[in-house]
């Protein structure tokens, strides 16, 4: 059973890489269309170098990885849920984020911020509480109960939780 944990764990891992590295391929196609097929280019320098990486390296390259816009920032927020299975502070999120990553002043709160104004997720409340809260996507909430499905709680949720004193919003 240990063995199924620490494989479901890498395997969540390995979907995150993919899901960012989806991201930014996504933001480089996007790129090259909206530029004329100009060979002086840096990106489309840049971009021929990818071809020749190993299968296991990453691209660094700073001309190549600028900020990331808006929808793939939320995209790959959206796989950090997927990745935790499990309510989330702000904190861990922004921790896991910026894995990898030579940006250190990059946030991302205004980014689930907005995806909590689009109704995508929801922050969850202990006794009103903004100190002690977490996130949680919209669909781990069961609509009839207003409650935290029990697949997406931890063990001793319950004991350390009553659902009173939690609120979605």
């Amino acid at each position: 059973m240990e063995d199924n944990k620490i494989i479901i764990e890498a395997l969540k891992q390995k979907k995150l890489e993919l899901l960012t590295q989806v991201a930014q391929l996504d933001k480089h196609i996007k790129e090259l269309q909206g530029k004329d097929n100009n060979s002086s280019s840096p990106v489309i320098n840049s971009m021929a170098s990818i071809r020749n990486l190993p299968n296991n390296q990453t691209v660094t390259n700073p001309l190549l990885f600028k900020l990331p816009k808006t929808n793939q920032v939320k995209a790959e927020v959206l796989g950090l849920f997927d990745f935790f299975n499990r309510p989330v502070r702000m904190s861990e999120l922004q921790e896991k984020f910026m894995e990898g990553k030579t940006l250190s002043d990059f946030h991302i709160r205004e980014t689930v911020r907005s995806l909590n104004k689009s109704g995508v997720v929801k922050l969850m409340k202990i006794n009103e509480s903004n100190r002690n809260s977490y996130w949680v996507k919209t669909d781990w909430i069961d609509k009839a109960t207003k409650r935290l499905k029990d697949e997406y709680k931890w063990e001793g949720f319950d004991s350390v939780f009553s659902p009173d004193e939690l609120k979605f919003v």
